[in-house]
Parts: structure tokens; C-alpha cells; sequence
């Protein structure tokens, strides 16, 4: 299983429900303070070539990888738990 391909793409999916949030937000007239953070992140982006350590402090990242690492963990015990009942299948 490719590790660091599924975290970049979770990580990424993280990013878009970030935007999404954002531009129903822009055509919508209710408050919401999640997505006045989430704009203000993206406005104020620094890239991870910019300055590394700013990047890795920035809320939009921080949940970005968050999600990331959750669905990664979820992803590696159901693989776990498929893995098992083929073998089981398989040699029983």
C-alpha cells in the first residue's frame, strides 16, 4: 500500500471541503466563522517553499493533515481487517 500517495490525495480532498466551505459561504448571507477562517488562511497562504515552518503552523494545513492522518490510520486497519479474512478464507 502506497502511504504517501493516499495521505497526499486525503490531504488534498481536505483542501477542496476547505474551499467548498468558502464559497458557500460567499453566496450565502449566514455567518459562519469556520469558513471567515478558512478564507482569511487561503488569502494569506504561505507555501511550504515560501517558509516551511509558517506552513506547517497554518490552520488550513493543520487540518488538511489531520484529516489526512485520520483517514490513512482508518484506511491501514480496514486493510488490516480485509487482509486477514482473505488469508483466513483462503487457508481454511
Amino acid at each position: 500500500m502506497n502511504n504517501r500517495a493516499l495521505d497526499t490525495i486525503a490531504h488534498e480532498i481536505w483542501h477542496a471541503h476547505q474551499y467548498s466551505v468558502v464559497d458557500e459561504y460567499e453566496s450565502s448571507s449566514e455567518a459562519n466563522p469556520c469558513a471567515e477562517l478558512y478564507k482569511t488562511g487561503i488569502a494569506d497562504y504561505v507555501s511550504s517553499g515560501e517558509n516551511l515552518a509558517i506552513y506547517r503552523k497554518q490552520l488550513i494545513e493543520i487540518e488538511a493533515s489531520e484529516f489526512a492522518k485520520a483517514i490513512l490510520d482508518e484506511t491501514i486497519q480496514l486493510y488490516k481487517r480485509i487482509y486477514r479474512a482473505a488469508m483466513a478464507s483462503l487457508y481454511s
